[in-house]
């Protein structure tokens, strides 16, 4: 379709109002401005489509709209505008606006895919491992992971270092070897860019000694980095570390500090771990009662250890038999 009659400047234009839209400062000629997109749009101009696209799927300027954005965006990207192809595959894969739908997703992420989009190459890549609409196909997923990757895109980077340091492989033998310095070197990039993910993976590997020289101070370094930012796994490490003394002056009230802060999230470990700390009076005043309420709510998240530490609350027997069944936990 030709754009003949579109203004030679439309295009920045365009660019200007929508930055001043999404920076939430909306002008008082906005709807003469919206008026141009649809001009715009209606001309066969794929990035006024996809602008357009963008405004009704976050009502920006316009009331919130998912069948219009998916009529934008599936003109844009009929035109060959990756970022509305990727877009596309979202809502289908999503079921946002359309019925759900993998075999479409993959459709329209395989195009973005192709055109080097990092995010579609990323999500075909996710669809290829997890056997989303395809059989699983590691070879695959290695692929468009790597490529991902190599644009910098953190998501992918912290599942190409997964691949590499668990080993995936499909019936087949075809995928990836196990590799704990590829890993090492594609968390550390995430990490780089403040994935808390990564940062965490990276402590990991500097308390076990996989791809890099053990290292417990480090590993404090990044469980620590990462638990002030919510990251449960960190902090029941950290809390870990703490409690045994690795890397750092062993600290019972810390260890139970950030086993709370875990456990409060829901996380089946840390409760475990904090109902110990209650049964032994580490760092905490000694209590059957707290360490029994601690047990439990692990044990009914499905906790293998904690399921052997509840029972019935029996006042005269369970300081006893708590003391047999964490002996019993420890040897399992």
């Amino acid at each position: 379709m030709t754009t003949h009659n579109i203004p030679p400047n439309l295009r920045e234009h365009l660019e200007y109002t929508f930055k001043v839209a999404t920076g939430k400062r909306i002008p008082s000629d906005f709807d003469e401005l919206i008026s141009w997109y649809k001009y715009a749009a209606e001309q066969g101009y794929a990035e006024a489509q996809y602008c357009l696209g963008i405004m009704y799927f976050n009502a920006i300027g316009v009331p919130l709209n998912y069948t219009a954005a998916f009529k934008c965006y599936y003109k844009a990207a009929n035109q060959e505008h990756d970022k509305a192809q990727v877009i596309l595959g979202a809502m289908y894969d999503e079921g946002r606006g359309v019925p759900k739908s993998y075999f479409d997703a993959m459709i329209w992420y395989q195009k973005a895919a192709e055109h080097g989009n990092a995010s579609a190459q990323y999500n075909l890549a996710l669809m290829y491992e997890e056997g989303q609409e395809v059989a699983k196909n590691y070879h695959q997923a290695l692929k468009w992971y790597t490529r991902s990757a190599e644009q910098g895109n953190s998501k992918a980077q912290i599942n190409l270092g997964s691949m590499y340091y668990n080993g995936h492989k499909d019936s087949e033998g075809r995928g990836v070897t196990q590799n704990y310095s590829e890993a090492w070197k594609w968390y550390n990039m995430a990490a780089e860019q403040g994935s808390i993910c990564a940062i965490f993976n990276l402590g990991t590997m500097y308390s076990s000694g996989r791809g890099v020289k053990q290292n417990y101070g480090e590993a404090i370094n990044c469980f620590h980095h990462a638990a002030e930012q919510g990251y449960a796994d960190a902090q029941v490490n950290l809390g870990q570390m703490l409690e045994k003394g690795q890397g750092v002056q062993q600290n019972y009230p810390e260890a139970v500090k950030w086993y709370q802060l875990a456990a409060q999230q829901g996380y089946a470990d840390a409760q475990y771990s904090l109902g110990r700390m209650y049964f032994g009076g580490l760092g905490v005043p000694q209590s059957d009662t707290e360490a029994f309420k601690w047990y439990r709510k692990s044990a009914e998240k499905g906790y293998a250890k904690a399921r052997y530490a509840t029972m019935p609350k029996v006042s005269s027997t369970l300081a006893t038999y708590m003391t047999v069944m964490e002996e019993f936990c420890r040897a399992i």
